[in-house]
């Protein structure tokens, strides 16, 4: 096994020191699609450290990332919950006339927020919304101050949170809000789903270390709001101070979630050999980089779909799985389909009700005959 050198990282919220909690298989990074075969592909270690100071949860180690040539790009399907979020907003905030969205992508969201009403402004360092670059202090020094500004599912791939805040207090009226939505750390632990832990999100999200984080940038939570994306999210309406929310620490369960990790793995093997060859997989999202790595799938899976053209023609990461239009299915028809973007279950169960899935940290696909 390759290991790469990289940094150990002191707590990005308090710089308290942090304990190892969680090791995973190590993986390539996850976004790296190559064009050929790469089953040498360099492997990082993969652990999750906790704040011995404030519990906030992040990876243990800090691996460069080129954010400039992230293969990312927000699917269409997330439309009904970006209209969902952005009128929500409008309805909280009725006199608020300007936006920023931090980590703009391909602007599906600004696109809502516009629709609701706003005048809109994106940044991100891999877009065609606006300047492609990272939000930094340096940045929001040069920008008009925004009446609201708000970022989803991007503070858990920030390295440097004191910069980003730096900023988005220099620029945040005093009457003004930052909403924010980051997976929440304690559904991802409560459904077992570990594939969100792939070396671009280098943070783990939890309430209580946000409280003191938020109160050196002159903010408060405001309001939350538990949401279903991405397996269990929270979106937090931050304000300058006021009476904040009265927010209590969440404990962590650990060894329930590696119970949960070792259950999964058992179950989802179990299914496969129920089922006629081919197996494949069902989406080539960074957690699938992940799954298949630490469940030792990786010379199991005959190819992969994704309707991600960007994707289509290369490989899973670390393996010789190619990534095949939707087509494919019916060209090679397969036995069973590993549902690793698992997130949009209900939407590819309805578009392809033929198919037989093995859907990963479902209660209702789990096997009798696996022993946790």
């Amino acid at each position: 096994m390759m290991v790469s050198k990289y940094e150990s990282s002191p707590c990005r919220m308090c710089f308290g020191e942090g304990r190892v909690m969680l090791s995973l298989t190590p993986t390539p990074i996850a976004n790296n699609f190559a064009a050929e075969p790469d089953t040498q592909a360099e492997r990082f270690t993969l652990q999750l450290q906790q704040c011995l100071r404030c519990g906030h949860v992040q990876l243990r180690h800090k691996v460069a990332i080129d954010w400039g040539n992230y293969q990312y790009a927000t699917p269409s399907a997330n439309i009904p919950h970006l209209r969902s979020a952005a009128t929500a907003i409008r309805h909280r905030y009725p006199h608020f006339k300007t936006a920023l969205e931090i980590g703009s992508n391909n602007g599906l969201y600004l696109d809502e927020l516009k629709r609701v009403g706003f005048d809109v402004f994106g940044v991100d360092p891999c877009t065609k919304t606006g300047p492609a670059l990272p939000f930094s202090y340096d940045f929001a020094r040069k920008i008009p101050s925004p009446d609201l500004i708000v970022a989803n599912n991007v503070l858990a791939h920030v390295d440097d949170l004191v910069d980003v805040f730096h900023g988005i207090d220099t620029i945040l009226k005093d009457d003004g809000a930052l909403v924010f939505e980051v997976q929440y750390f304690p559904a991802m632990v409560e459904r077992g789903a570990f594939d969100m832990i792939y070396h671009e999100h280098r943070d783990y999200h939890t309430l209580a270390p946000w409280v003191p984080f938020l109160k050196r940038w002159g903010m408060i939570i405001a309001h939350v709001e538990f949401i279903p994306t991405h397996g269990g999210s929270v979106r937090v309406y931050c304000e300058r101070p006021g009476i904040g929310l009265p927010i209590v620490a969440e404990e962590i369960d650990w060894l329930a979630f590696k119970r949960k990790i070792e259950y999964a793995q058992c179950d989802v093997h179990a299914q496969i050999h129920k089922f006629r060859e081919p197996v494949v997989c069902f989406g080539a999202p960074a957690k699938a980089t992940t799954l298949l790595h630490h469940f030792q799938l990786t010379d199991m899976i005959d190819y992969c779909v994704d309707s991600t053209p960007a994707k289509q023609g290369r490989f899973l990461p670390g393996t010789k799985i190619p990534i095949h239009p939707m087509s494919m299915l019916k060209e090679r028809p397969p036995g069973a389909v590993i549902l690793t973007a698992w997130n949009f279950e209900k939407e590819i169960r309805a578009q392809y009700p033929d198919l037989n899935f093995i859907v990963p940290f479902s209660e209702s696909t789990m096997s009798k005959g696996c022993a946790a």
